[in-house]
């Protein structure tokens, strides 16, 4: 339409029209409010080419001085949307582009000439007329300024007088005209008006500048045209003569707009070709989302005025320069200004560099020693200028450069840029210049996906999930949609070599020579050639760092041996190492012979695979260990901390899509920082500045503060502010806060330098606000930066391993970590094993800011008292609630927290009511004011949290974390992106046509557009652009058909996934018959794949995935990027194993009492198998599976849109278990995928229920699971709907809860070799033995409460009946049977009782969890106080029964030869019907080796020859072998047997062998035989000791220890002993030990002190320390200082008496043992293992069954995991499970399930079993005498 006008005009010809709306995505802009436009137009054929601004060169001329003008006199302002309520007002504005300069002069007393450029006017004097003022300025003619027309709207008649104003109206110069010069100083000169020129100055066809002229002369210039003929007349040029002066530069050269990052784009542009005549000044730079510039209702979006050094891209001055010289040399050299350019590497040889538009590239420098300045080129100057040349590098392709920052990313904008001199601005050039503006959009590469998981879905199946890219926004990510996802996926490999032995003669001949390898500098045995596979592997592995390596012997001929050897052990495999080498073959006895070659080949590099970093957690004491200590990482916070002014939280409000946020009027710039980011209402923003009572984010909010005002948070760990100089080593916190209540000496805190890179220093002192640190602060500027600690959290020091796993996880950056926990020991302090999953960066602790360190003291406390006891004391600050600080009584629970409900900070008792507040709303908790007369105080010194003499909590390395490599890439792909949601917004009618119009929002808070019905496409799109959640969309207008039916088709380019449908208020803006509007998804929109599925993979191996996204700016970082920086989420390596499969079941022997299963093993799929669980009940089934019915929806049935997570478990659940995020679309094929991904779950089936848009449910069927089950729960974070008026809801229902059948009961039975036939003080068990501890004197009252699942119990009584107890623990929700054993405590223990517990039946989330003790309800708070004793205390020790082996169970017995006198002859062994070869009764372990293999054939079994004493010298050997389903035994035939009374007897042999890897383990246990208890014993127990107390067993006639094996030596127990010689005990010589040694040491033991080695114990007798009798009186008196006395006092002593001799009369003269509190005495004999104790027995009499052995450990049991093993002599066969005590009036079925490292797998077949009657078993203990 306004070309078609515009062409109507008889001065144009031809133009183009580009039209823009007033509209920005700016929410302070708006959007056509008011309404405006804005028409670009391109005179493309004009009648005259070039400028089209007609200067009025005539003085004659009247006319106005553009030929395009606009009359807006009939434009209407409408106060409604219809239209209808309009009226010509003049608000109303319509212009042109140009605008004419207008200057005021405020005319003083004094006549006055005017100068405009180089002309003067005639005098104007006071009185002379308005015209005659016109007249003398209008003789103006050789600057080209045109007519000036003169007004003076203040004069009193038509003279100009003194203060009159006169108005310069310049009615032909373009643009604008600096100031005119007055020469009466007293006159004032003003702008009224700037004069402007058109968006683009038309250039005629030809142009040039004659440069080298004089401003002190006039200038006539004209032009003559040549063609081939000759030349015409010439042209003069106006104005002539021309009187040269400093006028406006040109435009700016070259402008460029690129893409500087997702948020700036840089402009780059050349200096104008000509600056006006004096030097630049600064520039102006423009920005707009519309090419007019003039979305701010005519106004650009921004500008910026940059001074031209700000903006200046070079790099130094040229100071002498040489053109044209006759010495070619110098032609080509250059000398710097600035020697820094050379000595900091800014130029270099090499370097390219522009000067004056001449590229050059650096030939040498200082070239014949020219000088450190000189360059020498590789071609000539050729300029004009000697020096004061800009030197400019190649890098820098423009002179100016300037970075528009702080724009959304993804929006297209213009830029454009304008050079000032002194005098004024030049026009503005562009990128695209002289034609229409070229939009850039800022955009970067995507960031990093947010998460990416591996999970097996077959054996031979990998699926990996991921999540979107952080930073996804309407724009896009970074300002563009991605394109596309690529996927990795690698391996590591290990190293494989081989060794190639040649030999010109046969391997055979040569087989006595011999050679070494050498390897990581160190060189093996001698090895000879044909070497075992055995022999060649153990070679290598002697080499220190080498461990364990696989060898096989790949070919052999008679003349070639290959060995391949596979570096796969944990410390060489997937690792790329060197080669093998040979060694110093010259120092073997027998080297190598001529034609023997031995050469080293690479089969295969090895490639690195991620190792996760695991660090030790372990606390100690010299006594006993409690309390807790706190954990940090990193410097990541948490964001609950409020922002505050002063002590009051700041309220914050900002719009929708703005940058601004309004501080409602505080100010908050000494307490927010550029760059650091805050949260505002759910949304993460960075702060760019921040002003009074304004904060400007560096990029938009996305919806604003819905509801006025809201609280915006930062991290946590927030310390305070600083200014800092560079040099300095200390700052004071800026706003006064007291930094001695948070920081102490040691602490490491992060500061922020002038570029924004973080330091980390360590404070050194603290004193209130001043903090002195090292080392110095690092910047160019003084800063002012926000100070960080690290974020920090409190741990028990009884944490579980879920409670460690929780708190770590808490901490960000950590990700996903593994725990275990060992312990406890005898100190009670435990050892956690961390392990990283997520991360494999820094762990090594390499970088301060991430590391995992532990304080056992705190800074961050406040002291309360007035209370009384319960309630006063420390409360430590251990989170946030409410924006603030929450502290608690550690011991107690008792805490301290704000609530925002009352406005009132709340001091709460550990049942959580409310013992004291205050009204307050500060930041921190007021030291006044409280109620019940409490008193809180301010932290003074660092406090304990750890309890113990010198309790450490210590941090080691175990492994470092390695990096995965993707050197090899087993899988890649590309995966596309989804496709784009598709609206149609459509109106209607009956008839006619529709007009009028309507609004749109996509969420209604987030503001709206108003659409009129005739809009274009383009204005159509660009309002839906211009709210903040829409993005780039298309519109299309559809139905064309008729005006009654309208649509438009809107496309979402950038805003990806299932987009919120467009909404509108209603029709009442649209006119037509019977109007409707409708908005209709016509497609929707989806982000594609998210998860991809890759076959083919190796079962068992273990993969990494790698994902990066793309979009239009290209490929951004890799998931291992972030992994790197240790900021990953999920588990970086998964190993590609599921479940196992189901056993087979099979039935052997059922009798009355028992049943013998037999099972196969099944498919371990990719994990070794672990355990057995083996079910049964007296049913006929395992009874109805529990179903659970999951629901989410949306009330207002809105659409669903998103993902979300289920979570099985709750937070009180040892494990709980997360899926990954699950599209609500999913099928239920997907859902069931994912929720038998979890390990706690064991087949799990799904059905859909409803599936609609708006709900989904589904029936989770527990098939496999016998009763009741855990409980689901639902993580929603990822799920909105679509309206945003209503939340997601969810409901769990649990519709059968799932029948126990009767009789049912399992067991678990162990596959692992080494830990099973064990014992094991574990976390998690069914068995807990639960101990009350006190000192001095009994508990006669009290009680107390255990916690589970965070549930606590009601309060038990300190001496608890066995059914008072299991009432109280049956009342937990998940615990259904329970059995508890009250044992009688020892006298000297204070409390009466300990409680043995075993729960019963399945634990619904796999392993039984450890008790807890509530410590606020221990003898406190709501339970009764202990009444007796002191320091009252508990353990809980979760006993784990390994002893059942999958494998089965060898037999053990023991061939003795027994005989008064050196035996002799020989005795051959019987097996069954079998007997073997004569064996000598001196034979060698192979010989009784030979004989079994006569009687067993090749079997498993193994012997070692042991001394034996009993009649006298004797030998023994122990025999161990596989147990067969044959009742035989092995015999012996003794009737060549020589000596007296010799004979050679086969023996039952009972082994109990204590272990622990860290060779720590502490206390007593029992042994049980045929239930019957020995006392207790200590876990190191003498020989003697143990066999005493195994001889008062009942059924146990005549026993001895197994002698050690040839060569093995048995060891004496080590004591530091009190020493005095007159101390005697009843008249017999004594000594004293620190401690309870009465399970340790026997009567009849062997001791030495001194030189006295033959002496024996007589006695042992432990007494509590009495410093007035006894031993307690030497220790007191003798050594009161000494760590024994100190020892004693807490543990008590023992008294050791020595036996008479007649001999010993004096321990220091016969023994020469001189009197001390730390003697060294031996006692007794033991064989130490390394890692514990073996007692091998060999029972020579019983009448036990020997085989129904156990182990009860005392709860005194200590160490880092501690397992006792034992084992009867009888086997059992390997598969073989027996079911005892069944009933024989009972039906039973069974079935197994097997359990890996991923889980439990399916269930076998059910085997129905029925007892019956059968023959007698083997009678025991037959012997011939």
């Amino acid at each position: 339409e306004m070309q078609a006008a515009l062409e109507e005009l008889c001065t144009i010809h031809e133009v183009q029209v580009a039209r823009t709306i007033h509209c920005s995505p700016y929410p302070e802009v708006g959007c056509m409010e008011p309404e405006g436009y804005t028409w670009l137009v391109t005179f493309v054929s004009p009648n005259r080419v070039g400028d089209q601004h007609n200067r009025q060169i005539s003085k004659l001329s009247s006319h106005v001085s553009h030929k395009l003008s606009i009359d807006g006199s009939h434009l209407f302002e409408c106060a409604d949307e219809r239209k209808i309520s309009c009226l010509i007002a003049g608000n109303t504005v319509a212009d042109v582009e140009t605008t004419q300069e207008i200057q005021s002069i405020v005319v003083a007393s004094s006549s006055f000439s005017i100068t405009i450029g180089a002309e003067t006017s005639s005098v104007i004097h006071l009185g002379d007329s308005i015209m005659k003022v016109e007249e003398k300025l209008n003789t103006f003619g050789k600057i080209g300024v045109g007519k000036i027309s003169v007004t003076c709207p203040s004069c009193a008649g038509d003279t100009i007088s003194s203060g009159d104003t006169i108005l310069l109206h310049f009615m032909s110069h373009r643009g604008d005209i600096p100031p005119v010069d007055v020469s009466d100083p007293g006159a004032i000169v003003n702008e009224v008006i700037g004069g402007n020129s058109q968006f683009v100055v038309g250039r005629s066809s030809y142009s040039t500048i004659i440069s080298g002229l004089t401003s002190v002369k006039d200038w006539y210039v004209r032009i003559f045209a040549y063609n081939g003929i000759g030349g015409g007349r010439p042209g003069m040029a106006w104005p002539s003569p021309m009187r040269l002066f400093a006028v406006a530069p040109q435009p700016p050269e070259n402008v460029h707009v690129e893409v500087e990052s997702s948020r700036s784009l840089r402009l780059s542009w050349d200096r104008p070709i000509s600056i006006g005549g004096v030097d630049l000044s600064s520039f102006i730079i423009e920005y707009d989302t519309i090419p007019s510039f003039k979305s701010r209702n005519g106004s650009p979006l921004g500008r910026f005025t940059p001074t031209e050094v700000e903006c200046d891209t070079s790099v130094g001055l040229v100071l002498q320069s040489f053109p044209a010289n006759v010495d070619p040399i110098l032609r080509k050299r250059m000398y710097l200004e600035d020697s820094k350019l050379v000595s900091d590497d800014i130029i270099v040889v090499n370097s390219e560099i522009y000067v004056e538009n001449q590229r050059f590239v650096v030939s040498s420098i200082n070239d014949g020693g020219c000088g450190v300045t000189c360059l020498t080129l590789n071609q000539d100057y050729r300029g004009t200028r000697i020096s004061g040349m800009k030197i400019y590098l190649s890098s820098a392709r423009h002179h100016y450069s300037f970075v528009v920052p702080d724009l959304i990313p993804g929006v297209p904008y213009y830029v454009r840029v304008a050079a000032i001199n002194e005098k004024t601005a030049s026009p503005f050039s562009f990128d695209g210049y002289p034609f229409e503006p070229l939009p850039k959009t800022p955009m970067a590469v995507p960031s990093a996906i947010s998460w990416v998981s591996l999970s097996p879905v077959f054996t031979q199946n990998i699926r990996i999930d991921f999540g979107s890219p952080l930073s996804d926004k309407p724009e896009g990510v970074n300002g563009s949609p991605i394109t596309k996802y690529h996927v990795e996926v690698a391996a590591g490999k290990n190293e494989i070599q081989e060794v190639l032995i040649s030999s010109q003669v046969t391997i055979e001949e040569a087989e006595n020579n011999e050679f070494k390898l050498s390897f990581l500098g160190e060189e093996t045995g001698c090895i000879s050639v044909d070497t075992s596979v055995e022999a060649m592997a153990k070679a290598i592995e002697n080499i220190d760092g080498v461990g364990k390596i696989s060898v096989t012997k790949s070919y052999e001929s008679n003349y070639l041996l290959k060995y391949t050897i596979e570096f796969n052990g944990p410390s060489v495999a997937y690792q790329d190492l060197p080669l093998i080498g040979i060694g110093d073959i010259a120092t073997c006895t027998n080297s190598l012979d001529i034609g023997i070659d031995i050469h080293i080949l690479s089969v295969q590099h090895g490639i690195a695979q991620f190792r996760p970093g695991v660090f030790a957690l372990s606390t100690n004491a010299d006594d006993l260990v409690g309390g807790h200590f706190e954990l940090s990482v990193g410097f990541q916070g948490q964001f609950d901390m409020l922002i505050f002014s002063g002590n009051k939280p700041a309220l914050l409000h900002i719009d929708p899509g703005s940058r601004w946020v309004s501080t409602v009027g505080d100010d908050l710039r000494s307490d927010l920082h550029p760059g650091e980011i805050i949260l505002i209402e759910e949304e993460f923003v960075e702060v760019r500045a921040v002003e009074t009572g304004t904060i400007e984010l560096a990029e938009y909010h996305s919806k604003g503060t819905k509801n006025g005002a809201s609280l915006g948070y930062r991290m946590n760990n927030y310390v305070g502010s600083a200014t800092i100089s560079p040099g300095d080593n200390f700052f004071v916190e800026s706003n006064g806060r007291h930094v001695d209540q948070i920081l102490r000496a040691g602490d490491t805190i992060q500061l922020r330098d002038s570029n924004g890179r973080s330091q980390y220093v360590t404070v050194s002192a603290v004193d209130v606000s001043k903090v002195t640190f090292s080392p110095p602060f690092e910047s160019e500027i003084a800063t002012r930066t926000p100070v960080y600690t690290k974020q920090k959290v409190v741990v028990s020091a009884k944490a579980s391993s879920t409670e460690m796993k929780t708190a770590l996880e808490s901490l960000p950056g950590v990700g996903f970590v593994s725990v275990s926990r060992e312990g406890p020991k005898d100190s009670e302090g435990f050892t956690w094993f961390i392990t990283f999953q997520s991360t494999m960066g820094m762990s090594a602790c390499s970088m301060q800011s991430w590391c995992l360190t532990s304080n056992i003291d705190t800074i961050q406390y406040v002291k309360v008292s007035g209370l009384g006891q319960g309630y006063d004391g420390n409360y430590v600050q251990t989170s946030f609630t409410d924006g603030r600080p929450r502290y608690v009584l550690l011991w107690s629970s008792g805490f301290i927290s704000y609530d925002s409900s009352t406005s009132e900070w709340r001091l709460h008792s550990s049942s959580g009511s409310v013992i004291s507040s205050v009204n307050s709303s500060d930041a921190t908790p007021p030291f006044s004011g409280w109620t019940n007369s409490a008193s809180l105080s301010p932290a003074v010194d660092a406090i304990p949290m750890l309890s113990g003499s010198n309790a450490i909590s210590d941090v080691s390395i175990i492994h470092v974390a390695v990096e995965q490599s993707y050197d090899d890439v087993v899988f890649s792909a590309d995966l596309e992106t989804g496709q784009s949601e598709v609206q149609e917004v459509r109106i209607s009618c009956l008839y006619g046509h529709i007009t009028g119009s309507f609004d749109l929002s996509l969420n209604g808070h987030m503001g709206k557009v108003i659409i009129y019905v005739n809009d274009s496409d383009e204005d159509f799109t660009a309002k839906l652009q211009s709210l903040p959640d829409v993005g780039r969309v298309n519109v299309q207008r559809t139905n064309l058909q008729n005006q009654c039916d309208i649509g438009w088709r809107v496309t979402f380019i950038s805003n990806s996934g299932d987009v919120p449908m467009l909404k509108h208020s209603g029709i009442s803006n649209l006119e037509g018959k019977d109007v409707s509007l409708d908005i209709f998804e016509m497609r929707k929109g989806n982000v594609g794949p998210r998860s991809i599925t890759v076959d083919n993979m190796q079962t068992g191996a273990s993969y990494t995935a790698r994902i990066r996204a793309e979009n239009a700016e290209g490929t951004g970082p890799y998931t291992s990027h972030s992994q790197v920086l240790n900021t990953g989420e999920n588990p970086i390596l998964r190993k590609l194993s599921m479940p196992p499969g189901p056993p087979e079941l099979s039935r052997g022997v059922v009798t009355n009492s028992h049943a013998e299963i037999r099972f196969t093993e099944p498919i371990s799929n990719g994990s070794n198998i672990l355990s057995y669980k083996f079910e049964w009940a007296a049913s006929s089934s395992f009874g109805e599976p529990a179903e659970v019915r999951l629901r989410v929806f949306c009330s207002d049935n809105s659409e669903l849109l998103g993902n979300f997570r289920l979570v099985y478990g709750s937070n009180d659940a040892p494990f709980p278990e997360s899926t990954i995020p699950i599209e609500i679309r999913c099928t239920s094929d997907d859902l069931s995928q994912a929720l038998n991904g979890l390990k706690l779950l064991q087949g799990i089936n799904v059905t859909d229920v409803v599936e609609s848009l708006s709900s989904r449910e589904w029936t989770i069927t527990f098939v496999h699971d016998v009763g009741p089950v855990g409980t689901f729960s639902f993580d929603t974070s990822g799920l909105l709907c679509q309206s945003e008026e209503s939340f997601v809801e969810t409901t769990v229902t649990t519709t059968s809860m799932g029948i126990i059948p009767d009789g049912y009961n399992s067991v678990e039975v162990y596959s692992d070799e080494m830990t099973c036939g064990s014992m094991n003080l574990g976390e998690f068990s069914s068995t807990q033995l639960l101990s009350l501890e006190a000192k001095d004197g009994p508990v006669t009252a009290g009680s107390f409460q255990l916690m589970f699942e965070g549930q606590s119990s009601e309060c038990i009584q300190f001496d608890a009946t066995d059914d008072e107890m299991e009432s109280a623990i049956k009342a937990f929700e998940n615990i259904h049977d329970v059995s508890v054993i009250v044992k009688e405590n020892s006298d000297r223990s204070s409390f009466p009782f300990s409680f043995h517990i075993v729960l019963r039946g399945r634990y619904i989330y796999g392993d039984w969890p450890a008790f807890q003790l509530n410590t606020g309800h221990f003898g406190t708070g709501d339970c009764e106080p202990f009444i007796g004793g002191a320091d009252h205390g508990a353990s809980i020790l979760p006993i784990r029964d390994e002893s059942l082996c999958s494998d089965g169970i060898k037999k053990h017995v023991a061939i003795v030869v027994d005989s008064k006198t050196p035996p002799g002859g020989s005795f051959k062994m019987r097996f069954g019907q079998k007997i073997s070869s004569e064996i000598n009764v001196d034979g060698t372990a192979i010989e009784i080796e030979n004989a079994l293999s006569e009687l067993l054939g090749e079997g498993d079994f193994e012997v070692n020859k042991h001394s034996h004493h009993d009649l006298g010298p004797g030998i023994a050997w122990s025999v161990t072998y596989a147990s067969t389903n044959r009742s035989d035994d092995i015999d012996v035939v003794d009737t060549y047997v020589t000596g007296k009374n010799a004979k050679v007897n086969v023996y039952p042999v009972l082994s109990i062998q204590t272990y622990s890897p860290q060779n720590d383990s502490h206390g007593d246990y029992r042994i049980v035989i045929d239930g019957e208890s020995t006392s207790p014993l200590s876990h190191r127990a003498t020989q003697k000791k143990v066999l005493q107390e195994v001889h008062c067993m009942s059924g146990i006639g005549k026993a001895n220890m197994l002698g050690p094996a040839e060569g093995n030596a048995l060891s004496t127990l080590e004591f530091d002993a009190l020493i005095d010689d007159s101390f005697t005990v009843h008249g017999v010589k004594a000594i004293a030990i620190v401690g309870d040694l009465t399970s340790t040491v026997a009567r009849g033991d062997d001791i030495s002190i001194g030189m006295c080695t033959s002496l024996l114990v007589q006695d042992i007798i432990y007494e509590s320390f009495d410093e007035f009798q006894s031993a307690g009186y030497l220790y007191k008196s003798l050594y009161p200082s000494s760590a024994a006395t100190a020892l004693a006092e807490k543990l008590g002593y023992t008294i050791v008496t020595i036996e008479p001799d007649d001999g010993l009369s004096s321990l220091s003269s016969d023994c020469a043992q001189n009197d001390g509190v730390e003697e060294r005495v031996s006692v007794g004999t033991v064989f130490f293992t390394g890692y514990g104790v073996d007692h091998s027995i060999i029972i020579k009499s019983f009448t036990f069954d020997l085989n129904n052995i156990a182990i009860e450990p005392e709860r005194t049991w200590r160490g880092t995991s501690p397992r006792i093993f034992f084992k009867g002599p009888g086997g059992k066969e390997s598969r073989t499970f027996i079911l005892d005590d069944i009933d024989s009036n009972k039906s039973y079925v069974v079935r197994a399930s097997a359990r890996n490292a991923e889980g439990y797998g399916l269930p076998s077949n059910i085997l129905a079993l029925k007892p019956s009657a059968t023959v007698p078993g083997t009678p025991r203990s037959v012997a011939l005498f």
